[in-house]
């Protein structure tokens, strides 16, 4: 399982209220990645917003480049196929 939602699932088996069956499973082995990825994304975002890199227009200039990436990805793919 992947993505931040399968997070709820490995925070719960961790708690394991109610001793529930679904929940009965290894979640360091199988979450440990997950909940680093989580844990790295909110703590990006927190960094990003107190170094004031959205304020900057940092936002606006990824946006730009990464328009401008995917553009040249097309049309070099399309040169290829011709």
């Amino acid at each position: 399982m992947f993505g931040v939602s399968s997070n709820l699932r490995h925070a719960c088996a961790a708690c394991n209220f109610g001793n529930v069956e679904f929940f009965n499973y290894d979640w360091k082995e199988a979450g440990w990645w997950n909940i680093t990825f989580l844990v790295g994304s909110v703590l990006g975002g927190f960094v990003f917003r107190l170094l004031g890199l959205a304020a900057q227009g940092a936002v606006g200039e990824l946006v730009t480049a990464t328009v401008g990436a995917v553009l040249l990805l097309a049309v070099v793919s399309a040169i290829k196929k011709a």
